[in-house]
């Protein structure tokens, strides 16, 4: 028999003399079957105290929607949210303290009718990392004063009858560009909507969304189109008490389509499928480009950088120009971090990878540019951590060595790690990067390391050099990486190259010249705001009218490119978005390695050499996003999943678990389930030696072709 908590019984039964529909949480999910409250039930207050008798109730929630007197509820998950709103939406009287943020609640205009919904705002998601959910028909909303890990929800009331001044509101549904969502919004008929499955709870969402859409696919009279698909999956979405994202949701569906079509040599959904088209020869003929050797007007690029790219040249058994200039970008971009900026406030922080087989050279400015800096006296102010081994460790690092460049190998593993919800100290990291990248013009960052333990960042300034091998990455990156903006913020230097012949002889010595010159950027002053080193007050350097010019005009060619892509939904167009800040960053770091100091201003030079950069990298960078990141988890389990089909033939629930690492047997068999309602798998029985048979699944093909399933 559970302990009744005196508090949260009074505000159930006082839910209940109010004519909500009122629930027992515990981990804000439903302790009991409440699908009769979805219909207009209302559980009497017998049942309320049985509940508080038999479950250790924590948490309390009531029915949203037209069960709550037709009120919906926005739920703010952090700061950025909650101004959000305060900006966007009209004041209500009736708000909720929440953990992170704050619950705050509407009515539905007369007529509308409000669904659950998350991230409804995904401008605020790329650029801030928060997000506003919406809780309306079919939902429920935690309500005080239940308990959350830090303390109890509580009300935040205004006037003298809250809840009879409550505002009518129409929920804002916006696209990743800014604009009105309305995209795959097809009416469904009446008799159709009987089609639509009952709601899944998390953890069964995907399996039953893959076993509908397989359903409508293949057993249905009618041909749907893809938009209709789209539709009939956001109807069934809305009624989920959590539902899923928008764009996992139309992920999901494009794929099971798509494989449809491969499987059965069918194109009846391509006139619904969006394929964005390059918008001018220049970027079609950069990704036709092969990437061998980079162009001199890359790998040449004058001043310091130049000087780096030939010492790592001299100085390593195989070395690649571009890679050693990326170091470089990293390297000289660290050394006058906080102390200049550009007109637009952009420091010169860099996230740059290099992703190439083994033995082509990646790994030649991980020992290269730490022997330059220890020839220059400054290794020690200037390297950060070679291991990023969690997101609290980054951020007590950064506390103590405020302008850091870190040098890392693996970034593979890295991302593996952070992707691996099991492995809780580096689950944080990528976030936590993106927040370093974007804030590094704030003279103060709090950061919530710990309760007891919170890290104050005065200023702060982290560039890294990563490298890996093309398949440790791509296996590990998931399109999520790349639409919540992560990936937006690192450079790809991709090169499909060969091994090269190793030198015989090199030559470690620095160069005198290269020595002072990175002892002179290490010497300018940080300027600072006051006579106390608190907040910096870097040096602006802006690009030339001439400059400026240049860059406006190229600038308005990636706007283009971005608005093109905005049409798909794996977030590739904020990879485009970014494109102009780094260029006005390495056209910077150019600036000053051809000055060898702080520069007046920003030359056409540099400005053009920035952009032929960005425009020689970010194609290629995209070009492999696209054929190799999985769009989700479950994505990136097909891919593997064939490749044990491929080489055994067949595939059960155990060779999935037990060769893929971080997969549990319930996400094998629900991988496993979904590819057979998309039709790229049949299950089959497999006669084990002990005589005893075992589901299996071969590939579809496999059955036309006749092949016989071998024993074990």
């Amino acid at each position: 028999m559970s302990t009744k908590d005196p508090e949260l019984l009074a505000a159930a039964l006082e839910c209940h003399d109010r004519g909500w529909a009122v629930l027992p949480l515990a981990d804000k999910k439903p302790l009991v079957r409440w699908a009769q409250y979805q219909q207009g039930e209302i559980p009497s207050s017998n049942e309320i105290n049985q509940w508080f008798i038999d479950f250790n109730v924590r948490q309390i929630a009531v029915l949203t929607g037209q069960k709550l007197g037709n009120i919906w509820v926005a739920d703010a998950d952090g700061p950025d949210a909650v101004e959000w709103l305060d900006s966007h939406a009209p004041r209500t009287p009736v708000k909720v303290r929440t953990r992170k943020g704050e619950h705050w609640y509407f009515r539905a205009p007369e007529g509308l009718e409000v669904r659950n919904k998350v991230n409804i705002v995904p401008s605020l998601k790329n650029t801030f990392n928060c997000q506003i959910d919406v809780r309306g028909d079919g939902g429920y909303i935690v309500i005080p004063p239940s308990w959350h890990s830090e303390g109890q929800y509580e009300w935040v009331l205004s006037g003298a009858d809250p809840w009879f001044n409550i505002p009518e509101y129409k929920p804002p549904l916006e696209n990743s560009d800014g604009s009105s969502a309305n995209v795959y919004e097809v009416n469904v008929p009446r008799e159709k909507k009987a089609l639509i499955p009952e709601p899944a709870l998390e953890g069964f969402r995907n399996s039953t969304l893959a076993s509908y859409i397989g359903t409508l696919i293949f057993k249905s009279d009618g041909r749907f189109t893809l938009a209709e698909l789209i539709a009939f999956a956001k109807l069934w979405n809305n009624q989920n008490p959590v539902p899923l994202s928008d764009e996992d949701l139309v992920i999901t569906v494009k794929s099971i389509a798509k494989t449809h079509e491969r499987n059965h040599s069918q194109t009846i959904y391509e006139k619904d499928i969006v394929v964005a088209e390059f918008p001018d020869p220049e970027l079609e003929q950069a990704l036709s480009e092969p990437v061998t050797e980079a162009p001199d007007y890359i790998t040449r690029p004058g001043g310091i950088l130049e000087e780096i790219i030939d010492y790592i040249t001299e100085s390593s058994v195989i070395d690649f120009p571009l890679f050693s200039l990326g170091a470089g970008l990293c390297l000289i971009g660290t050394l006058i971090g906080q102390k200049v900026k550009t007109e637009t406030g952009l420091r010169t922080n860099l996230y740059i990878m290099a992703l190439a087989p083994s033995g082509t050279g990646k790994d030649s400015p991980l020992k290269a540019i730490p022997k330059i800096l220890m020839s220059a006296n400054c290794a020690e102010a200037v390297l950060g951590p070679d291991q990023l081994a969690s997101a609290p460790a980054l951020w007590k690092h950064l506390e103590a060595h405020k302008c850091q460049l870190c040098l890392l190998d693996e970034i593979g593993d890295l991302m593996g790690s952070v992707n691996n919800k099991f492995d809780t100290a580096k689950s944080g990291l990528t976030q936590d990067l993106k927040k370093l990248f974007s804030s590094t013009d704030r003279g103060s960052l709090k950061i919530y390391v710990e309760s007891a333990k919170n890290v104050h960042l005065n200023w702060h300034h982290l560039s890294f050099y990563a490298t890996g091998t093309p398949t440790a990455f791509w296996s590990n990156i998931k399109m999520g990486d790349i639409i919540d903006g992560f990936i937006s913020r690192n450079l790809i230097f991709c090169a499909n190259l060969l091994p090269k012949e190793p030198k015989n002889h090199v030559n470690t010595h620095v160069p005198e010249s290269l020595i002072k010159s990175i002892r002179a950027l290490n010497a300018i002053k940080r300027p600072f705001v006051g006579d106390l080193e608190t907040s910096p007050n870097p040096v602006t350097v802006s690009k030339t009218e001439e400059a400026t010019a240049y860059f406006n005009k190229w600038r308005k060619k990636h706007i283009n490119y971005q608005t093109v892509f905005m049409k798909d939904s794996d977030g590739i167009a904020s990879i485009y978005a970014r494109a102009p800040e780094h260029a006005s960053k390495i056209a910077l770091i150019h600036a000053v390695s051809l000055e060898r100091g702080v520069p007046d201003a920003v030359g056409l030079d540099s400005v053009s050499y920035a952009c032929k950069l960005i425009d020689w990298t970010i194609p290629k960078m995209v070009e492999n996003l696209k054929e190799h990141a999985s769009y989700n988890s479950q994505d990136g389990l097909r891919r593997r999943i064939m490749g044990i089909l491929k080489k055994n033939g067949h595939v059960t629930a155990r060779d999935v678990y037990s060769n893929i690492r971080d997969c549990s047997s319930l996400q094998a068999k629900d991988a496993l389930y979904i590819l057979e309602q998309s039709g790229e798998l049949i299950k089959v029985n497999k006669r084990g030696a002990n005589g005893q048979s075992t589901e299996a699944w071969v590939a579809a093909d496999t059955i036309t072709r006749g092949v016989k399933l071998k024993d074990a």
